[in-house]
């Protein structure tokens, strides 16, 4: 699998709440497979490995099952251009939100991972997905081809449901939460702002007074969009 670049350019389109709570928090946000808007996701992925061994689909079942709960996701897309449809996809009929950019880099840079370990994939679109692509590891970042516009890139980290407990020579199994959040460097990590093309004029000042409010570093990183629509 190639390398990704560092300066690659990344975006992520959120709505007007999230990113409130983005400026507030200064941190990532990172949710379980298995609850991803894509809510096929998961039964597209069992539906299409062909396996006519019943024993042999039920343990990839559970194996999917299971992968699916303790990897957690941050979602980007690596389309450098702003899309329509991406506005449309990402922040609903309202279209009430913004984008920010950033970089490859700065997720490796400006991101307090402490001793988390994480990983960064481009997303693989397919028609089909075989039992030989869970076992290359391709399971977390394969996604149906009819969401090949989107252009994702997933940024992963893992929950560890069990541990070993020394003292009772036994393991101990955690159930994972329903979130993860990381802690960033939020006026490194963001290069830009751009607000929604659907916002009206009154919600573009509030939008740019709250930022200003909460982190005053960044209300010169907004970006205009090159779309030309109201709601």
């Amino acid at each position: 699998m190639k390398e990704l670049d560092r300066n690659q350019i990344i975006w992520r389109y959120m709505s007007l709440d999230k990113f409130i709570d983005f400026l507030l928090n200064k941190r990532l946000i990172f949710s379980p497979i298995e609850i991803m808007s894509d809510q096929n996701e998961v039964r597209w992925i069992l539906d299409t490995i062909d396996d006519s061994n019943e024993n042999h689909r039920e343990g990839v079942e559970k194996f999917v099952e299971s992968h699916l709960k303790n990897n957690f996701i941050s979602c980007w897309t690596k389309n450098p251009d702003e899309k329509i449809s991406l506005w449309r996809h990402y922040l609903g009929k309202d279209g009430i939100g913004v984008a920010i950019q950033s970089t490859v880099d700065s997720i490796y840079k400006h991101v307090n991972w402490d001793e988390k370990s994480f990983s960064i994939h481009e997303v693989i679109y397919k028609k089909e997905l075989k039992f030989e692509d869970i076992e290359k590891g391709q399971l977390n970042f394969t996604k149906s081809i009819a969401y090949k516009d989107e252009e994702e890139l997933r940024i992963f980290t893992h929950f560890n449901f069990m541990k070993f407990d020394e003292e009772k020579r036994q393991p101990v199994f955690f159930k994972p939460p329903n979130l993860m959040s990381i802690e960033i460097d939020l006026e490194n990590f963001i290069d830009s702002i751009m607000i929604s093309p659907f916002c009206a004029n009154w919600q573009i000042d509030v939008i740019k007074q709250l930022t200003k409010e909460i982190v005053p570093s960044l209300s010169g990183k907004f970006i205009t969009s090159m779309i030309k629509e109201k709601n």
